[in-house]
């Protein structure tokens, strides 16, 4: 006798309840709850979002929204319709519910839009004691983030007791909080509080360095193809680059784009090719409040036993530039933002391989053989780099 949708959920067969559910024309509403957590299971995002438009069609609800605003920040997605999704939730639930208000937590916390206000609004003792320990991280750290740090220690202690404690190893800063309460942690947690401490520590190194040398920013744009230009670049004290960037061994790449690579920044996600970072002076790790959100920081534990400054661009410039944009910012306007704040100016001649218009076209792909990410409002940074040339911020 074949499996229910059911049956299969609970053996977490969601491929097979993929297969099973498609082909169904009509479905009934578990059947469309179902399928729509196995493809958020299985990381289609978007079509998980889809199921969920098409039953808010039908019936307004608080739980649909919070489900669309989760798919929409779990693909990177923090613009201000992910928000509106989770404000009209929270309305909509005639109580604080907590799992509205913890998914509510979640993408403040991952789009750097975090504040001590938001968070006491909705934050009361004892409403989340319901959910999983895994849950309570999300929590824990937004209390943190915003300096309740009993509060957060009462939520990090949740799982620091508990037998999934291994998933601590994702968030940093409350190893940290953790620490400075004087827990014991074992060898993983004792790496992750040095690598914590190591770039909060290297963020005034960077600083140092850019005010300190002249530097030309690379990106990864075909823009500068044929324009040889590799001279010009080089001239430069640092040179940053991207990614996926080519090897700079190619003759034609470096007459136009330059052999010098100083400075790295590159993707938390393991879809970057990894380099021998011993030949960089800094390598930066791109994304919005790495150390408060869930990231896999001893994926680069190797990084740290090398003399290269790792670090990541201080929080307070990304949070800035949501504000600009309205959607998560790409490496490169994050780049060059900061670089404009540091030096109170950003120089045409010191950019290179930004067009921010390339990745509208269709099947555009960059010269690091990537496409360009969908997530990100390139019309807008495009505006934000032109204002900054005229130091209109």
């Amino acid at each position: 006798m074949a499996n229910t949708p059911l049956q299969l959920k609970k053996k977490k067969n969601f491929d097979s309840i993929i297969k099973l559910l498609e082909k169904k024309q009509k479905k009934e509403l578990e059947e469309s709850l179902i399928l729509a957590d196995a493809y958020l299971q299985t990381k289609e995002y978007e079509k998980c979002k889809e199921i969920y438009l098409e039953l808010l069609r039908l019936n307004e609800c608080s739980r649909f929204y919070m489900e669309i605003a989760k798919c929409q920040r779990l693909k990177g997605d923090f613009g201000t319709q992910t928000h509106k999704y989770l404000k009209r939730a929270i309305e909509l639930s005639r109580a604080q519910d907590a799992l509205i208000i913890h998914e509510y937590f979640a993408y403040l916390l991952d789009s750097s839009q975090i504040t001590k206000k938001l968070i006491l609004k909705h934050y009361q003792k004892g409403m989340f004691d319901t959910l999983k320990p895994i849950q309570h991280l999300i929590i824990a750290s937004a209390l943190f983030h915003v300096w309740e740090e009993e509060l957060a220690l009462s939520e990090a202690l949740k799982i620091y007791y508990s037998e999934k404690r291994k998933n601590l190893l994702r968030f940093a800063n409350l190893i940290f909080l953790l620490n400075k309460y004087e827990f014991e942690l074992n060898d993983d947690e004792k790496s992750l509080l040095k690598i914590y401490k190591s770039v909060r520590f290297n963020q005034k190194k960077l600083k140092e360095l850019i005010e300190q040398q002249s530097i030309c920013v690379v990106g990864n744009s075909p823009c500068e193809n044929g324009k040889t230009q590799g001279i010009q670049i080089d001239s430069f004290d640092l040179v940053a680059r991207f990614n996926n960037y080519p090897s700079l061994k190619d003759k034609q790449f470096s007459n136009d784009y330059g052999n010098n690579s100083d400075i790295w920044m590159r993707s938390v996600g393991d879809w970057v090719t990894q380099r021998d970072i011993e030949g960089f002076q800094v390598v930066i790790i791109s994304g919005l409040n790495l150390l408060a959100r869930s990231t896999n920081w001893l994926y680069f534990k190797n990084y740290f036993s090398a003399k290269t400054i790792v670090t990541v661009i201080p929080n307070q410039y990304e949070k800035e530039l949501i504000t600009y944009l309205e959607s998560p910012p790409s490496a490169g306007i994050s780049l060059l933002y900061y670089i404009y704040k540091v030096q109170d100016k950003l120089d045409l001649d010191a950019t290179f391989g930004f067009s921010f218009t390339d990745q509208l076209k269709d099947n555009f792909v960059n010269i690091g053989g990537t496409v360009a990410g969908g997530r990100h409002e390139w019309q807008k940074e495009k505006e934000l780099f032109e204002k900054m040339m005229r130091k209109e911020i």
